[in-house]
């Protein structure tokens, strides 16, 4: 099981690292806008991409789920065919996508009590057309075992457009022309995926060993599942544009955001696990999925949580080290979000669909989805702005214990075995204390910041050891990943 393990979690550290590099250059974009934009048209800026990034989960129909679950399946002279087919999906699910944006805009607007909005959203329309296939390829590289190259390639597209929003907006030029310009950094992409596939693969061209109709009756839940979670993970976003100011919106958006480092590290490694739990499945090796999930949980808790539990602690210097003080407002939300990293670490939904069973997704994000409209409508009245993400870490909650659970039961674990939190948050709260004495000493904010985060950082490390949280093999996968080895068999 070593030379598995250490080329899983080698992918996982490069997906972490290549997410990492987009997650601080969108960070470091995000921190240039807010200074050269006003509050209005940063909301506007942000209001745009919320309505791209709630409908791009539903038009990928669920196709790189599918990809995932029968590219391993599938013999490697067949694989290019079973890409292919998913290609086809995403091209027309593309033309839909930019079709809605399109005429739907003035209906966006009008939601959103923004006149402003349609131009923009018709300016933006063609990033489906184009982006979702990309997409798809990189996770076709993923699947096939080839994360090192999607992730070049997410990283320089990325870099590109980000390049093209900064420059633009330096020049004074219209945010029409910006998402213009970012329609056409994606067409590039698009283009560059039919010069590198002939490149990558071989076998067929057509004749897909997966017929479309079983495809789809994989992929289509999964879409559903993902606009669902999706449109629950906005939805308070959603809300609060529509009833609160675009001021008020600007900042809620700055809070509104799971911290990246937690995000990126989580998504490598959900990443990375969906196609080997599918390949366990195929051959039926239902005993080695459950321990590779919870030694997958137990792994990234050891990192995420901790993180996670810092920032609730420290969000003011955070926050105002970032975003200055006029975002000041944004802090509670920001807060309250963080609370979410324990239902991302991999999550019951990642073991669900590998194992073939997306319907059990759809019908628990379904049930949350709800929960968290009825829940966002009420607390925003009583709590104000702090209310719509307490609601979504409710919704959560819900939803990721009754997903745990069908899980679970399908592996024949408790999940009290699958999920170890309490030595984890145990040790958090004794580290946590020696940070809070630390932030006490008057210095500065981004001082008390550093301050802080090396006090906790020692002595978590310290303490995990003590109590064995950490055990030998991941001190050493840690040796290994400090010493760039990983790069180097990349």
């Amino acid at each position: 099981m070593t030379a598995p393990r250490q080329r899983l979690s080698s992918r996982v550290l490069l997906l972490a690292v290549g997410s990492g590099v987009q997650s601080v250059g969108q960070v470091l974009l995000g921190l240039c806008l807010v200074r050269l934009l006003t509050q209005e048209d940063y909301g506007n800026y942000r209001q745009v991409w919320l309505t791209i990034n709630a409908l791009v989960p539903f038009f990928l129909l669920g196709a790189p789920a599918a990809l995932y679950y029968f590219v391993p399946g599938a013999a490697e002279e067949r694989r290019r065919s079973v890409f292919m087919l998913g290609l086809a999906v995403l091209v027309s699910a593309g033309f839909v996508f930019s079709a809605a944006l399109f005429f739907g805009a003035e209906a966006i607007g009008g939601f959103y009590n923004n006149p402003d909005l349609p131009v923009l959203l018709r300016a933006a329309a063609l990033y489906g057309v184009f982006a979702l296939p990309s997409f798809g390829y990189f996770h076709y590289l993923v699947a096939v075992g080839r994360p090192g190259r999607g992730t070049l390639l997410s990283i320089a597209f990325f870099l590109l457009q980000a390049v093209a929003v900064l420059t633009l907006v330096l020049r004074g030029y219209s945010l029409e022309t910006v998402f213009w310009a970012v329609s056409a950094v994606v067409l590039l992409r698009f283009l560059h995926l039919f010069w590198d596939v002939p490149r990558l693969t071989h076998g067929s061209w057509s004749g897909s060993p997966i017929a479309t109709r079983r495809f789809l009756a994989y992929s289509v839940p999964v879409a559903v599942s993902a606009l669902a979670l999706s449109i629950g993970q906005r939805l308070d976003k959603v809300i609060v544009g529509n009833m609160l100011s675009l001021v008020d919106f600007a900042q809620y958006s700055v809070g509104a955001v799971e911290f990246p480092g937690v995000v990126l590290l989580a998504t490598a490694a959900n990443t990375v696990m969906r196609p080997h739990i599918a390949e366990l499945h195929h051959e039926g090796k239902l005993d080695t999925v459950a321990r590779f999930w919870r030694e997958s949980y137990r792994r990234q808790s050891l990192a995420l949580i901790p993180m996670g539990a810092f920032l609730v602690f420290f969000a003011t210097p955070f926050i105002e080290l970032l975003y200055t003080d006029a975002y000041r407002r944004a802090i509670p939300v920001f807060q309250i979000y963080l609370f979410l990293v324990l239902f991302r670490m991999a999550p019951p939904e990642v073991i669900l669909t590998s194992l073939g069973k997306p319907r059990w997704v759809l019908y628990g994000v379904a049930v949350s989805i709800g929960l968290n409209l009825a829940l966002t409508l009420w607390l925003i009245r009583v709590w104000g702005m702090a209310g719509p993400p307490a609601a979504t870490v409710i919704a959560a909650l819900v939803a990721w214990f009754w997903l745990t659970k069908m899980a679970t039961g399908l592996l024949n674990i408790r999940i009290r075995d699958a999920i170890p939190w309490a030595r984890i948050l145990g040790v958090i709260a004794l580290s946590l204390g020696l940070a809070f004495v630390c932030s006490l000493i008057p210095v500065s904010g981004w001082q008390a910041l550093v301050l802080g985060g090396l006090a906790f950082l020692i002595l978590y490390v310290l303490l995990a050891k003590a109590f064995g949280l950490m055990l030998p093999r991941d001190w050493e996968l840690l040796r290994g990943w400090l010493s760039l080895s990983w790069l180097r068999r990349r």
